[in-house]
C-alpha cells in the first residue's frame, strides 16, 4: 500500500546583511580561501590539507556571525599560511 507524502515545503532564510566593512573583510577572506583551495586542488594536495581547509571554512562561517569571532590578530595573508 502506497502512502501519500505531504507536499514538500522549502523555506529560504536570508539573514542580516553585512555592513560595508564586514563585507570587505568577508570578500577578502573568501577570495584568499578560493585561491588557496584552487592551489591545493591543482597540486593534488587537498586531502593532505583537509584540516587547514576545515579551519578556513570555519573562520568564514564565524565571520558571518560576527567579525570578532574570526579575529585572530593575524594579518590576512599570514592567516592563510599553513602552520597547523
Amino acid at each position: 500500500m502506497k502512502r501519500k507524502l505531504k507536499k514538500k515545503k522549502i523555506f529560504f532564510f536570508f539573514g542580516k546583511r553585512f555592513r560595508q566593512d564586514e563585507l570587505d573583510l568577508y570578500v577578502a577572506m573568501e577570495n584568499e580561501s578560493r585561491r588557496l583551495m584552487t592551489e591545493y586542488i591543482q597540486q593534488n594536495q587537498l586531502s593532505e590539507n583537509y584540516a587547514h581547509v576545515l579551519v578556513i571554512l570555519t573562520r568564514l562561517r564565524q565571520l558571518c556571525d560576527h567579525k570578532q569571532l574570526s579575529n585572530t590578530g593575524i594579518p590576512l595573508p599570514l592567516f592563510f599560511k599553513r602552520n597547523i
